[in-house]
């Protein structure tokens, strides 16, 4: 399994950490539709990319090189609800406490998504097919 993700690539562990997030969800194929420092990171950039794309990961290092995200099976969309996703998940893949990878459900989760998006400093967003 490949994906042109420079986070996980940077982070020199991207088989062990492709495969973890294989463990959560079954992936055929990825492919890498949205990279904030390529396509744009405003809203309207993140949208224009990534709206009705179907299942997604999102992938965000931030400035301490932890790699962290969540999955969502419901596509993204401009229309201002917020959707349920049972199957949604947060995660982290490397941190600076050394935690091993680790899926958060979203049932133990009291935020909402779109937060973390706009505060990331890299983020990329990966189309998956089971």
């Amino acid at each position: 399994m490949d994906v042109d993700s420079n986070i996980l690539k940077e982070s020199k562990r991207e088989n062990e950490l492709l495969e973890k997030i294989n463990e959560w969800i079954k992936i055929k194929r990825m492919e890498l539709i949205y990279r904030g420092t390529r396509d744009g990171s405003s809203s309207n950039d993140f949208h224009n990319k990534c709206d009705n794309k179907g299942e997604t990961i999102i992938l965000i290092k931030n400035d301490k090189d932890n790699i962290f995200g969540g999955y969502t099976s419901y596509p993204w969309g401009k229309d201002g609800n917020h959707h349920s996703a049972p199957d949604s998940f947060l995660f982290t893949l490397t941190n600076i406490y050394n935690i091993n990878p680790t899926k958060f459900p979203s049932k133990k989760i009291n935020m909402k998504f779109t937060i973390i998006v706009i505060m990331a400093q890299l983020l990329e967003v990966v189309k998956i097919w089971e």
